[in-house]
């Protein structure tokens, strides 16, 4: 061992229960991390020098860098030379002291821990391959937005401009006195209630069917309306309007252009991905069996199948089998009505959440998604993000806070507490912009954000 290390290691202390001290420790290392770093910089660094350890585990400077490569742009520290390369350091090892800790509690020899992070591990192998098979599907072209713009008579435009009231008797006065030769855009101005459009004379724009039927003209009327034309007062969320069409002319391609690329893409994944779960249906044998939709049938919507139902298989195929129990795993995670008791419902549910995503999964090993070298380091990445995470749910959950303490803690914060405002954001990080307008087409194809994530 050099001297570089001695210093590195430290002291290990240990609290009464025989775990290691996990913050004394730290804190040794912390008070030498950067004095280590300096010396490694002025004698020419290797990646196997040894920056400081946590139990068995030791922080090398090829990790530090591989750590920092590995980092978002946002997460980069905001310091700079030697205090940036301290930060760094510091994150590593605690992340370092916590995993230990964490594997010294036995929180990855659970079968829920192990489950969870095989779970992961195969969504990720399946996606990297479904990806890669779809891929060549989802290339768009300017000339197939071209095409689609035209398919769906996008460039049929016409301007428009509308008058907005509060009541039809309102609406029904002002097309009386337009009939009679008034001007639309003065009595926009003076009599609309649409503060955006009024000072323009009520003009809303150059409009194509699907643009008006968005401010409440219905396609038929649109498609109907000429040049000079005024609408008959139609119902508004808002109240009464009056539609004016002004001219004939092609609305701009390039407003429609991210619009139109999102639709050819969801409908390309989605013809696509059918196909490609019909070829593995078939390749891989699958078979319904009876005996397994009879008991997911039999059971009450708030059911629970016993050991012996969960063991039984409601499909099989050339190599494995789909059982009761997987089934009833993947109601647990999804939201929406229970599909027990209803054996159509059954067999729709599964084709819809189940089935793809095991022959997926299966064909990825197959081909050897799971074994190549990025995944297997995504996997051991992933393993200690899922330790530490629990580990901090563990601690969390010890915590007891009492009904006294929640009510001073409201009384010195009341007035902000209801005035402020709450969102829930949802997020699914993925790596590549392909990989995310699948997640969304699945999304607008019916699938919950919350099984996708």
């Amino acid at each position: 061992m050099t001297e570089g290390e001695r210093r590195c290691r430290g002291v290990r202390e240990e609290r009464p229960d025989g775990c290691p001290a996990a913050g004394k420790r730290m804190t040794r290392f912390l008070s030498t991390a950067a004095a280590l770093m300096l010396v490694c910089a002025a004698c020419g660094p290797s990646a196997d020098d040894i920056v400081a350890e946590a139990g068995d585990a030791r922080i090398t400077l090829g990790k530090a860098q591989n750590f920092t490569d590995g980092l978002d742009s946002a997460l980069h520290s905001k310091k700079s030379g030697m205090a940036a390369r301290r930060e760094y350091v510091e994150s590593l090892i605690l992340e370092e002291v916590l995993v230990v800790e964490a594997r010294a509690r036995g929180v990855h020899e659970t079968a829920e821990f192990q489950e969870d992070v095989e779970r992961r591990f195969r969504k990720r192998a399946t996606n990297s391959y479904h990806r890669e098979r779809l891929m060549p599907a989802l290339q768009i072209t300017d000339q197939d937005i071209r095409d689609q713009f035209l398919l769906l008579e996008y460039d049929k435009g016409k301007e428009l401009s509308r008058l907005l009231v509060r009541t039809l008797e309102e609406a029904q006065l002002l097309h009386s006195r337009l009939a009679q030769g008034a001007g639309f855009d003065a009595l926009a101005q003076e009599h609309s209630l649409d503060q955006e459009s009024a000072p323009r004379g009520g003009l809303v724009g150059v409009l194509n069917w699907a643009d008006a039927e968005k401010v409440g003209v219905p396609r038929q009327l649109f498609e109907a309306l000429a040049p000079g034309d005024v609408s008959e007062p139609l119902k508004a969320s808002d109240g009464y309007m009056l539609v004016y069409c002004s001219a004939l002319a092609e609305p701009d391609i390039g407003r429609y252009y991210d619009q139109i690329g999102r639709k050819l893409k969801r409908d390309r994944f989605l013809q696509a991905n059918a196909a490609l779960i019909d070829s593995l249906v078939v390749t891989m044998n699958l078979t319904l069996q009876p005996e397994g939709v009879r008991t997911l049938a039999a059971m009450r919507g708030d059911g629970i199948p016993t050991a012996q139902e969960r063991a039984r298989p409601l499909y099989t195929y050339a190599g494995g089998e789909i059982t009761v129990g997987d089934f009833a795993k993947a109601v647990e995670r999804r939201d929406g009505a229970s599909p027990y008791g209803d054996s159509t419902i059954v067999v729709r549910t599964a084709e819809n959440f189940i089935i793809p995503r095991v022959l997926l999964w299966e064909e990825a090993r197959n081909v050897g998604y799971a074994d190549t070298d990025e995944i297997l380091v995504w996997k051991a990445r992933k393993t200690r993000d899922l330790l530490i995470r629990a580990l901090r749910k563990e601690v969390a959950d010890q915590v007891a806070i009492s009904e006294e303490e929640v009510s001073r803690y409201y009384d010195s914060r009341g007035e902000e507490l209801r005035s402020a405002k709450n969102w829930q954001i949802d997020e699914i990080l993925l790596e590549t912009e392909s990989e995310a307008e699948q997640v969304r087409a699945r999304v607008e194809a019916g699938e919950t954000f919350a099984s996708l994530a």
